[in-house]
């Protein structure tokens, strides 16, 4: 009976000590939403030939996916942080299609419901670098529904001072553009990000101005 006692309060003392540890934890587990569908996918694969771009201070990234009659309502990325660790927020932005370069701006949010897992490798370029598992999911205000199916661009950045770079497959087959302070020019890599949400409309037909004309 001491043995299993002794036992109990050793696992007791495990367990608090897992729930007190912070937000990071070490597993090669993506955190599932249940209730989210995957809207568009290119998902992480490591390799040798891992390349990442930065997002952050002057440098703008931004990647193209296509979908449409979703709602999105989050994003996925991997990243690297070349100095420092993780900040938990972010400013996301769509931009429209502009034959095959991202154009004019169709929505940004800042988002700050952020969930952070180290995948368990490490940045190739990068020695002690973990390559982090990013979920961000967004506030039910800035849910953005997309009627129609066509080509979008997603640009994850973070604005305060950081070292966030996203990660990318370095075969240069894909259409990543970023912007140096001339534009966005782009880099022929293939960014790793999944957008999520929900098939269909989540917002009401009726406007909030025909509600507002009720109590007129």
């Amino acid at each position: 009976m001491k043995n299993v006692l002794q036992a109990v309060v050793l696992i007791l003392i495990i367990l608090a000590f897992s729930a007190s540890s912070g937000d990071i934890l070490l597993t090669t587990q993506i955190p599932s939403q249940p209730d989210l569908d995957t809207l568009w996918a290119y998902e992480f694969l490591y390799s040798e030939d891992l390349d990442a771009v930065g997002s952050c201070e002057d440098y703008h990234s931004t990647d193209d996916f296509q979908v449409g009659d979703a709602t999105l309502k989050g994003f996925e990325c991997w990243c690297v942080y070349s100095v420092g660790g993780p900040v938990y927020s972010f400013l996301l932005t769509i931009y429209e299609n502009n034959n095959g370069h991202p154009g004019n701006t169709n929505w940004s949010a800042h988002v700050t419901n952020v969930t952070f897992t180290d995948t368990g490798y490490e940045d190739p370029h990068i020695p002690g670098a973990p390559i982090f598992h990013c979920e961000m999911l967004l506030d039910e205000q800035d849910y953005l529904y997309l009627p129609e199916y066509e080509t979008y661009w997603s640009e994850i950045y973070q604005e305060e001072l950081t070292y966030f770079n996203w990660t990318c497959d370095g075969y240069y087959d894909g259409n990543l553009h970023q912007d140096t302070g001339h534009g966005f020019e782009d880099t022929h890599l293939n960014s790793f990000f999944v957008v999520k949400g929900n098939w269909g409309s989540s917002v009401e037909e009726t406007s909030w101005g025909e509600i507002k004309a009720t109590y007129e």
